[in-house]
């Protein structure tokens, strides 16, 4: 298996968790400051991304939009 394609199935796995751990979270800015590195991990995973592996990085750009929002 190609090994971006690895990284970003692992990466796009860290977000799901992330995006589960987010309601249990009081405070946003907690979860935030949790999550800061793996928000830092996709910024530079989007210039790895190729068309076809588009497909398998939804968790990713699902963690990207409410790390924003809540930002």
């Amino acid at each position: 298996m190609n090994p971006e394609l690895i990284k970003i199935l692992k990466l796009n796995s860290e977000c799901e968790n992330a995006l589960i751990d987010f309601p249990f979270h009081d405070n946003q800015i907690t979860w935030i400051q949790e999550h800061h590195l793996l928000f830092a991990q996709t910024q530079n995973i989007n210039e790895e991304i190729t068309n076809k592996e588009l497909g398998k990085n939804n968790f990713i750009q699902q963690f990207k939009m409410l790390y924003l929002t809540n930002k």
